[in-house]
């Protein structure tokens, strides 16, 4: 088996049907679930998956307290009132949605929206944020 390995390189990312990819530096699409530790015997493994899976979506980025930047949109739709969903769009690669190029969709909830950081340095935002389903892989 050959492993191709993934290089982030010219995707894209779309928060909310508007185009962030100038701000993203970092896109990590999570799929975990919890584990229950059993007394290992001769048939039965130590340890077994428990409960559903967890789709999680963690971003790093600019962050801007100007308007149409994406803090700007993660705070509009933390505040009171608001679902906090938003739908999602994320393409690792340039060039066009193929099976060596799949493009994921999904709706997170948006939990947190950071702004700031050091004097004289760039204001850095990261969210982990869970989705409301399995984000959709399409290779066409």
């Amino acid at each position: 088996m050959t492993t191709t390995v993934l290089m982030l390189d010219g995707g894209t990312f779309t928060l909310g049907g508007t185009d962030y990819s100038d701000a993203v530096s970092k896109i990590v699409l999570h799929a975990s679930a919890d584990t229950v530790e059993v007394p290992q015997t001769f048939a039965t493994p130590k340890t077994l998956r428990k409960g559903p899976v967890k789709y999680e979506l963690e971003i790093d980025y600019l962050s801007n307290d100007i308007a149409s930047q994406l803090f700007d949109d993660l705070f509009a739709a933390i505040a009171v009132g608001q679902t906090g969903q938003l739908a999602f769009v994320v393409r690792f690669r340039a060039g066009a949605v193929s099976a060596s190029n799949p493009q994921w969709t999904g709706t997170l909830v948006v939990t947190d929206a950071s702004i700031g950081g050091e004097a004289g340095g760039l204001s850095n935002g990261s969210g982990t944020f869970g989705c409301t389903a399995a984000p959709v892989k399409a290779t066409s």
